[in-house]
């Protein structure tokens, strides 16, 4: 289930489908998987509008992510 979620939400990030972005934010808070929040957040970093709102959904979450997946976000947010 999680790797279908996983992929639309790309799909929504890549399309700027704001509707899916409250979907996504409870996703990133909730799902503590490396393998499936990196990328997530790596598309919001490729532009200025989602990388300010991913940022914002990172900080909330980052407390509850692995110390790994941490230093991996980190740096995509540097």
């Amino acid at each position: 289930m999680y790797k279908r979620q996983h992929i639309w939400f790309l799909l929504s990030i890549q399309n700027n489908y704001k509707k899916s972005f409250d979907k996504i934010e409870k996703y990133l808070t909730n799902i503590g998987r490396r393998k499936l929040i990196v990328p997530l957040y790596r598309e919001l970093a490729k532009s200025d509008e989602h990388k300010t709102w991913g940022l914002k959904v990172y900080n909330n979450a980052r407390s509850g992510y692995h110390s790994i997946a941490q230093a991996t976000i980190d740096k995509i947010f540097e």
